[in-house]
């Protein structure tokens, strides 16, 4: 990893971060050994994407150029990281018409894209939507009613937690800021299953007719991804 730009170190704690809930749930019985398999597909393309930027930030001699050399530079727009990325594996449903990859920038909802940050007003005080996380699977809705019972029975019927957090106002921007329905391209009752390294592994834009066994499958193919 060249040193330009700081991101050898970034790059070995996502893998970590990556890694250690996919390890804990196998090791716990709780999921296949073929989700450990997806540590190489989504962590491999990132590393070698943050690698060929990080050279891109050197000139000719081999010295970082201050202009940002050839590399392509951050990103720009609201929701754009410096060095944003995505996933395309097994442990994702991603969206066949947009997938997530490792130059993917935008923090959007897709499947394989990291959740978005918006911010929200709950009981008066300004809270991020990245604070509603808990290390492990989580449900996103402005309408938790639809999710509480499905979320309870997939739970205990995979031996694996899933809260269901609401998201405050959804539709009311905080300080001008894009809405959260917006930022993650869900509807009133839709919702994001995200995972516990704070990606999302599944989005419905609605509640569809069965949430529970919508849910299931979700959670069933990112534990036992085929």
């Amino acid at each position: 990893m060249p040193p330009w730009g700081g991101m050898g170190a970034n790059v070995g704690v996502a893998d970590v971060h990556n890694l250690s809930w996919k390890l804990a749930l196998v090791l716990a019985g709780r999921a296949s050994t073929e989700l450990l398999s997806t540590y190489d597909l989504e962590r491999r393309p990132v590393g070698l994407h943050a690698a060929e930027e990080s050279a891109g930030r050197a000139g000719r001699g081999g010295l970082v150029s201050v202009g940002g050399g050839a590399g392509p530079g951050p990103a720009k727009g609201p929701r754009a990281g410096p060095v944003g990325y995505g996933y395309t594996s097994p442990a994702v449903a991603n969206e066949p018409d947009a997938p997530a990859g490792p130059g993917t920038r935008l923090t959007d909802g897709r499947p394989g894209t990291r959740v978005p940050h918006v911010w929200t007003v709950e009981d008066g005080r300004r809270t991020s939507t990245l604070d509603l996380l808990d290390g492990g699977f989580v449900v996103l809705s402005a309408d938790p009613a639809s999710w509480t019972d499905a979320a309870e029975q997939v739970a205990a019927d995979a031996g694996v937690p899933v809260t269901v957090r609401l998201v405050p106002g959804a539709d009311q921007p905080v300080e001008g800021a894009i809405t959260w329905s917006d930022a993650a391209g869900v509807g009133p009752t839709g919702a994001l299953l995200v995972r516990p390294d704070g990606f999302v592994a599944w989005r419905t834009v609605r509640s569809p007719v069965n949430p529970t066994a919508a849910l299931r499958q979700a959670l069933a193919g990112l534990l036992r991804p085929s």
